[in-house]
């Protein structure tokens, strides 16, 4: 894949975040993320073939900006991807992402209701026991693994899909379908 033509006065770090090539080393893709924190936390990334975004990398203005719906919208493009793919989707007729990342205002308060008392900390807490056995079982799993792994993929996203799985009720055997 070609390398992204970042705008002109861009900063080139803002590669890590569009480049597909930047997530094939992900120990120099973490250096430049902690550079980007340290020196421009809120990076404006353009780039072309990209609507410009910001990237905002540290923890404390993430928890700012999803706590400020009055200043931050979500859109169809909340979660940055090539303009192309949204003109693919118009092309094939299809709708744009329509996950709660991509809702804003009334229309996500509709949607996270559906779910919103099954994630309260009384109905949490209910499920304590199995949510701890579910992490025994990852925390066992990474053991195995000997000391490497990629976070990600072998334990973020499978084990908080198990957890939520769990609490929504949906069985073990179904989760090859999640």
């Amino acid at each position: 894949m070609p390398e992204p033509i970042l705008s002109a006065g861009s900063d080139p770090r803002g590669k890590i975040f569009i480049h597909p090539e930047s997530f094939g080393d992900m120990e120099h893709w973490h250096e430049v993320a902690r550079e980007i924190r340290r020196d421009t936390p809120v990076l404006r990334v353009e780039a072309e073939g990209w609507t410009p975004f910001w990237a905002v990398t540290r923890h404390e203005d993430v928890f700012e900006v999803s706590r400020r719906s009055d200043v931050f919208f979500n859109t169809e493009q909340s979660a940055p991807s090539p303009n192309v793919t949204y003109e693919m989707l118009d092309m094939l007729g299809l709708e744009q992402p329509r996950t709660l990342v991509h809702l804003h205002g009334s229309e996500h308060d509709k949607y996270r209701k559906v779910t919103n008392d099954w994630f309260k900390p009384a109905a949490v807490k209910n499920l304590q026991g199995a949510i701890e056995q579910i992490a025994d079982e990852y925390v066992e799993k990474l053991a195995d693994m000997g000391g490497e792994c990629d976070f990600a993929q072998d334990l973020a996203v499978p084990f908080t899909i198990r957890v939520i799985m769990t609490i929504f009720g949906v069985p073990r055997s179904d989760e090859r379908f999640m």
